[in-house]
């Protein structure tokens, strides 16, 4: 066990060091394809409850999908991290500051806490999840806090899509018997 934990952690380094160098308006032309392609696997689906990320600067920015789904009526809501576990918050309009603050121990945007906006998990049927690394078994390295995989054991009935850039493919992603397989892995650049 102590060796997966030592093989997960060199390869989350290992991919960091990967990150290529793109200049921003090529990035966001490769995501904006990949945004695309969601939109037409998922935009003419039945009504779905999705469950988005706020990208960080090394993790595949999704905000046309989000933005065209909330356009076209899909719920699209977003992680908070609460007392080490994730709640979730609609999100009605992608652009609105007064939606999302900043949590200072993670570094990241997240909703703001309106219970009115509150989602049951058990409503979420596709999650978008980001990754460190993916392989073509559909495994998946996160960054090595479990809350995807925590939550995923417990909702197990959600349509689970890897997001990543082409250098995350791997060979191998190490696997504990906790760690959740994607249903699918979509990739760009």
């Amino acid at each position: 066990m102590k060796d997966l934990f030592y093989d997960k952690l060199r390869m989350r380094e290992g991919i960091s060091q990967k990150f290529p160098i793109a200049s921003l308006k090529e990035r966001q032309s490769e995501e904006n394809l990949l945004s695309c392609r969601l939109l037409d696997t998922y935009l003419l689906s039945k009504k779905n409850v999705f469950l988005g990320y706020r990208a960080l600067n090394d993790e595949v920015d999704l905000c046309l999908f989000y933005k065209k789904m909330i356009e076209k009526g899909q719920i699209v809501c977003f992680p908070k991290v609460e007392k080490h576990e994730m709640c979730f918050y609609r999100c009605f309009d992608y652009e609105d500051s007064c939606f999302w603050q900043k949590n200072l121990s993670y570094g990241m945007l997240e909703p703001f806490p309106d219970e009115s906006r509150s989602i049951d998990p058990k409503q979420i049927s596709v999650a978008m999840v980001p990754g460190r690394a993916f392989d073509q078994s559909n495994g998946r390295l996160g960054r090595g806090k479990g809350f995807y995989d925590k939550f995923f054991r417990k909702y197990p009935h959600i349509f689970k899509v890897g997001i990543g850039f082409s250098f995350q493919m791997i060979e191998k992603v190490p696997m504990s018997c906790d760690d959740q397989f994607m249903n699918r892995v979509e990739i760009c650049l």
